[in-house]
């Protein structure tokens, strides 16, 4: 036995995986440095041979003192059974019940002697034995508590979750073809009635135009609620809080208080304002500092309106209605919004709320409820906010579905949450503080990526029966026909990188057959799709649970490439994928033609050397050499193109033709880019940058009054009409 034997078994033990395989497949083993940091990071002592064997032994003892698992998730029809740990010294017999979450009670008996025994420890007394349920098979999909009692034991408790086999599939997807949808950044959305910013009143219009062209979605960048007292913080994947909304994304003028707020439309009225919003409108880039002031200010007089309604208005009635439904999640996020306007406003400083005054850097202290009393008036301004983003988001989906949309809003799911937001402040125990969430070494970063998103914890999530995973799902499949999650391999396992030791990272495992489960079963009872982010280094066996449970992948055709490196044909592609072009991290179509993002690379000094720079601008023109004899070989290439010489610019035959591919594949789902349907040429995001280049900011070329008529967009929604009757 090595020195690090009982290290190793301890990092097992929290799910620190030994080794991982780089893009290169070159193997990487995590060394005694980087499983104490992770170890530490967990709250677990790992930092000498005494600690280690120490926290070892608790852990063990821990297992075996435990008479019931904190909760067991089993799939429908699989036998149900439950490892318990018993005393010895007890009475032969047991007796259980279960309350189905509808109400119906099972209950039985058991002799303990009948029972195979897993594992026996003598020195605690106590032996873990399996129990199983009988009436299992009557357990439906949905969550069930289950009581113990044994004679030497006190009565105890557990919760099993009994997910579907698959996940929400809707009937139409199985038609011939599959559905055919468009993605678009909604605050980059155009229109003459918003303040700046695409919102959720354009995000309607939007799915109005489409839909009678046939798209049966339209799918949009997170909406997650980020920083409203700090508007340079912009990421959609960097959010303070993935369970509530982005407050930027109301519609003004569709909150029904401004029909009667002399005061809001005052302000909208005034002549500096109107040249303001004209200014706003008309940049090609989103102000955000300047579209943030302006609409809170707007807010703050609508809120005014609002309070003046008689208590017994239905308006009133609604709102509080929300917030007891929001329950104390809900009150701790409006509460910390008003605390970070607070601290900012007497000090620039004070971003983060580790920095706060010691008192209010806990959401449940003597000093935030003194806070929140003495400043009722603001958190309920936040409440109200959060109230008017999830209306009208429903009423976003609601109108998108009765002009004829099969699925309607596409929402995404982001992989973590900012460290000094509203979320890692409201649920510390659930989010481990202390490590950073990313990826190993790839072609673009060959130091790895560090996203600076902090990770649910796996040992939280089983000990609280995995309701902040729940809570999150449910938030977002709410007003959603489908939504993606980011990512997807955070199910399974997730890149940790220590956040306070010069160690490199590992990945840590997660219960995926669990969590992938409980996706299922959330899904079925939203009636919401739901489509993985698989690309990267994720392992085949991922990818086979995500098909096994009707989970859609994504096939993106700049990556559609098999082991050595052609490019694979149309019939290859998943049925259970969502087939485009590319993402918000990479090029559009033009751009990628074009080069652009290289340009961009080398412009911003992102290359080491020059020599990769050339190499990369080699292996582009590689590339499009073979799309072009891709859509050659399906019989799709123009006529009057060599696909030997590719053309530059990108001519619009050929951006038909890379969709005719798309549209003939066998995918579930397909997605234009809007993007690509104006022939934009900038991409949405740079990853490798912040400030260097304008991300997430950049608006689409055509306003929406006039996409209906926008000769690109309507061809590739017509080609692939032709494909998806």
């Amino acid at each position: 036995m090595t020195a690090d034997a009982p290290l190793d078994r301890l990092a097992d033990a929290y799910g620190i995986e030994p080794s991982y395989k780089d893009i290169w497949q070159r193997e990487h083993r995590i060394g005694a440095d980087t499983k104490r940091a992770l170890l530490a990071a967990m709250g677990v002592a790992a930092d000498s041979d005494a600690e280690t064997r120490a926290s070892l032994a608790a852990a063990h003892k821990e297992s075996f003192e435990r008479t019931l698992p904190d909760v067991v998730v089993r799939p429908e029809g699989e036998k149900v059974d439950l490892p318990i740990g018993l005393d010895i010294a007890q009475n032969d017999s047991l007796s259980w019940s279960i309350t189905r979450e509808d109400g119906e009670a099972l209950s039985g008996e058991a002799r303990i002697g009948d029972l195979p025994i897993i594992e026996q420890d003598d020195a605690l007394g106590r032996k873990r034995v399996r129990l199983h349920l009988p009436s299992a098979d009557r357990l439906p999909p949905g969550y069930h508590r289950f009581t113990l009692s044994a004679a030497s034991n006190n009565e105890s408790e557990t919760e099993i979750i009994v997910t579907p086999k698959q996940a929400y599939w809707p009937d139409c997807l199985d038609q011939e073809g599959g559905l055919v949808g468009v993605t678009a950044p909604l605050y980059g959305l155009r229109s003459s009635r918003n303040a700046g910013v695409g919102d959720v009143a354009d995000l309607a219009s939007l799915a109005k135009v489409l839909a009678p062209l046939g798209a049966a979605f339209v799918g949009i960048n997170p909406v997650h609620a980020l920083f409203p007292s700090q508007p340079a913080r912009i990421s959609p994947y960097a959010p303070s809080s993935r369970v509530f909304l982005n407050i930027m994304t109301i519609a003004l003028d569709q909150v029904p208080e401004f029909a009667c707020s002399p005061e809001a439309q005052a302000i909208l009225s005034r002549s500096d304002v109107q040249t303001s919003l004209q200014a706003l409108r008309d940049d090609d880039l989103v102000d955000y500092a300047n579209v943030t002031g302006l609409k809170l200010t707007v807010l703050e007089a609508l809120f005014a309106t609002f309070q003046a309604l008689p208590t017994a208005s239905d308006r009133q009635r609604s709102y509080r209605t929300f917030i007891e439904a929001g329950g104390e999640r809900l009150l701790r996020h409006i509460r910390f919004e008003a605390l970070s306007e607070h601290f900012i406003s007497k000090d620039q400083t004070l971003t983060d709320w580790h920095d706060w005054p010691v008192d209010f850097r806990a959401p449940d202290t003597e000093a935030v409820t003194a806070f929140a009393a003495e400043h009722e008036n603001r958190v309920n301004f936040y409440g109200y906010l959060q109230w008017l983003a999830a209306s009208q988001l429903e009423q976003a989906q609601e109108d998108a579905t009765n002009a004829g949309m099969a699925l309607g809003l596409y929402l995404d799911l982001a992989v973590g949450v900012a460290p000094d937001g509203a979320e890692a402040w409201s649920d510390q125990d659930a989010l481990i503080d202390a490590v950073r969430i990313g990826a190993p070494p790839d072609d673009f970063n060959p130091d790895g990526q560090n996203w600076g998103l902090l990770p649910l914890s796996p040992k939280a999530l089983q000990a609280r029966r995995y309701r902040p995973l729940i809570d999150l799902l449910r938030q977002t499949m709410r007003h959603a026909g489908a939504i993606r999650i980011d990512h997807v391999l955070g199910l399974a396992r997730s890149f940790w990188t220590p956040e306070n030791r010069d160690v490199p990272g590992a990945y840590v495992r997660y219960p995926m057959r669990d969590l992938l489960g409980l996706v299922a079963l959330e899904s079925q009872r939203q009636h919401c799709l739901v489509i993985g982010e698989d690309l990267g280094t994720v392992p085949e066996s991922l990818r086979s649970a995500l098909a096994d449970h009707r989970l859609l992948g994504c096939s993106l055709l700049y990556f559609e490439r098999d082991e050595q490196g052609a490019w694979r044909n149309a019939s290859t592609y998943s049925i259970t994928s969502i087939a485009s072009i590319g993402t918000h991290d990479l090029p559009t179509l033009s751009g990628f033609w074009q080069g652009r993002d290289i340009d961009w690379r080398q412009k911003l000094g992102l290359y080491p050397d020059q020599d990769q720079e050339t190499a990369e601008r080699e292996e582009r023109e590689k590339q499009k050499a073979g799309l072009l004899q891709l859509v050659e070989n399906e019989g799709l290439l123009p006529e009057r193109i060599d696909p030997s010489e590719p053309p530059t610019p990108l001519p619009w035959p050929l951006v038909e033709a890379f969709h005719r591919f798309l549209a003939s594949t066998p995918a579930a789902l397909k997605a234009i880019q809007l993007e690509d349907a104006v022939s934009a040429t900038e991409q949405a995001n740079l990853p490798g940058t912040v400030d260097e280049y304008p991300n997430w900011r950049r608006k689409i070329s055509v306003p929406l009054e006039g996409l209906g008529a926008q000769q690109g967009l309507l061809a590739l929604l017509r080609l692939f009409a032709a494909k998806c009757p």
